[in-house]
């Protein structure tokens, strides 16, 4: 078995892995890095990790073949993938994450391991890379366009979220509404993991709110007239009642 075969199967058992833990709910990685990166996949994590699985297994077996045209093409796209991937993980969420580091790793080095049986796509791979890396570098971030005083965030199908909504209707409050599904990722960054969020916006900055016990709680205070004294970093986090952003499984609400 060839150096490349080897590497390729270290790819196969290391997404293999998180995939398996994926549906216990668990990762590889010890810190919020991964669950930061991948709150802003479009489909299910499992769906994600599949396709990396697969891209490992089709190399393996190319390498195998000796398809070496098709398994060229293929590293080529994934490393310029790679390329952005890690870029909008650096400028974008600002995050680290184990797990997307070490498969970024290991397709790297079946990417040099190859150039060395065929030196013709050392330029186009690190083009590729490089390429796709700095233009991502050129995207801003993705920000939550707060216009009016109160910007509430809900999930869809969140109980919590139709609750707040509820009661800031019945007592008559004006507010914007933003499906928090589109801005998942930077909601984690910023340490909030549960829907509704509401922003309010003061003199000094905005008052972050999390979970409809917060928010309520923020609307029936009698000094709530004075919220423009607030500073702009106060963050109230989980005081009760929200929905997780990041559950592809289903709703996971507290009570």
């Amino acid at each position: 078995m060839s150096l490349f075969q080897k590497i390729a199967i270290l790819g196969i058992v290391w997404t293999a892995l998180e995939l398996v833990m994926s549906f216990f709910h668990k990762s590889i990685c010890t810190t919020s890095g991964c669950a930061i990166a991948g709150s802003y996949n479009r489909y299910p994590e499992f769906v994600m990790l599949g396709i990396g699985l697969l891209l490992f297994i089709i190399l393996f077996i190319l390498k195998a073949k000796n398809k070496g045209k098709l398994m060229d093409a293929i590293l080529i796209g994934a490393i310029s993938s790679e390329g952005y991937l890690q870029s909008f993980e650096i400028f974008s969420a600002h995050t680290f994450c184990i797990f997307c580091t070490v498969e970024f790793i290991i397709i790297f080095a079946l990417f040099i391991i190859r150039v060395r049986e065929n030196k013709d796509i050392l330029l186009k791979g690190l083009a590729g890379f490089l390429f796709v890396f700095f233009s991502a570098f050129m995207i801003n971030n993705p920000t939550i366009n707060i216009k009016n005083e109160y910007t509430l965030l809900y999930l869809p199908g969140c109980p919590h979220c139709e609750h707040t909504m509820e009661f800031l209707n019945a007592n008559h409050i004006t507010y914007d509404k933003i499906n928090a599904s589109h801005h998942k990722g930077l909601l984690m960054s910023m340490g909030i993991e549960e829907a509704p969020v509401m922003f309010v916006k003061t003199s000094s900055g905005y008052k972050v709110l999390v979970g409809s016990d917060s928010i309520e709680s923020f609307f029936q205070k009698p000094n709530t007239a004075n919220k423009n004294q607030e500073p702009q970093t106060n963050l109230n986090l989980n005081i009760g009642g929200g929905c997780q952003l990041n559950n592809p499984f289903g709703s996971n609400c507290t009570k």
